[in-house]
């Protein structure tokens, strides 16, 4: 016992003239490897700690050493240091919960991508829900963009009115169609005279039109085209009076088969309700030329319920 004391102080001896290795020879023949391992600790000389570490400790006391040496440099701000030492016991999970707790997301990242790869994506999204939340947009389109959700980011800057990012990531991550989904989005919020100036920035004001009629959102269609693209609304009035037919609303659907200039579609829409009535009606008001095809299209009608009385 006595011989370990001598031999403690003149391992620290050693340490205070900087004669390392002799201190470390000293610190092991005391029968307290521990010793040397804390010196080079001290010294910020890792490997050689851990050389002795490994060496001549238990691995669950090297693990424990080493966490607890990284906590203080953690504490310290030496965080790199730290990551080190994390690495050396293989606690890489530690080192990626540092670095977020002390908001070094790049850094977070970097270990994610080295030691947790099926996490990589996963990781992103967090941190780019975190960033939104926090209002860091910039840094939270970077993370989605990461996470191959490039929609959420197009969605993020939809939803804080940064429209002009929006369509920036759509077009850049999904091209040109995507990119025009975002500027009709954008109009619609407007609205009116300020939606159809933007569609005209952008060149969009006939793809905004043909995208209304074929989500049935009319009133926006009829908007744009009255304010910029007249030649449209005949097509808009056409499209709508067809979806009106479908739905079995046929005395509105006559009115906008008329508006598009197309009374034949009316005629025929009657026709195939067998209403002979209104089908006449528009033929007289629009195109007498038909009188004679419904006329006949009725006898035949007859014909097949075999009511010749009717037919004669």
């Amino acid at each position: 016992d006595v011989a370990e004391r001598f031999y403690k102080v003149i391992a620290q001896h050693f340490e205070e003239t900087k004669n390392f290795d002799q201190a470390e020879r000293y610190w092991i023949r005391s029968g307290e490897p521990q010793g040397a391992v804390e010196m080079y600790s001290r010294h910020n000389k890792w490997d050689k700690a851990h050389k002795v570490a490994s060496t001549y400790m238990a691995e669950d006391k090297v693990r424990q050493l080493y966490v607890s040496q990284a906590q203080k440099l953690e504490v310290a701000g030496r965080l790199k240091e730290a990551e080190k030492l994390y690495l050396m016991v293989s606690e890489p999970d530690l080192a990626i919960n540092m670095y977020k707790k002390n908001r070094h997301y790049d850094n977070m990242i970097r270990l994610v991508a080295q030691h947790r790869k099926d996490l990589l994506a996963e990781t992103h999204l967090h941190l780019a829900q975190q960033l939104e939340s926090e209002n860091k947009f910039k840094e939270a389109e970077r993370h989605y963009v990461e996470a191959q959700d490039w929609k959420s980011a197009v969605n993020m800057h939809r939803a804080h009115d940064n429209w002009d990012d929006a369509i920036r990531v759509a077009k850049s991550h999904g091209g040109v169609n995507a990119s025009k989904t975002v500027a009709y989005a954008w109009a619609v919020s407007l609205g009116g005279e300020a939606g159809a100036k933007l569609l005209t920035k952008f060149g969009l004001i006939e793809q905004a039109i043909d995208y209304a009629t074929e989500t049935q959102a009319f009133d926006q269609a009829f908007q744009l085209a009255r304010t910029s693209m007249k030649v449209k609304l005949p097509e808009v009035h056409l499209k709508h009076a067809m979806f009106l037919e479908d739905e079995g609303r046929f005395k509105e659907a006559e009115g906008e088969f008329i508006n598009a200039k197309k009374p034949k579609e009316a005629i025929e829409m009657y026709l195939h309700q067998a209403d002979w009535g209104n089908a006449l009606r528009i033929a007289e008001n629009y195109d007498p030329s038909s009188r004679s095809d419904i006329l006949i299209a009725k006898a035949k009608s007859s014909v097949e319920k075999k009511d010749l009385q009717s037919a004669e």
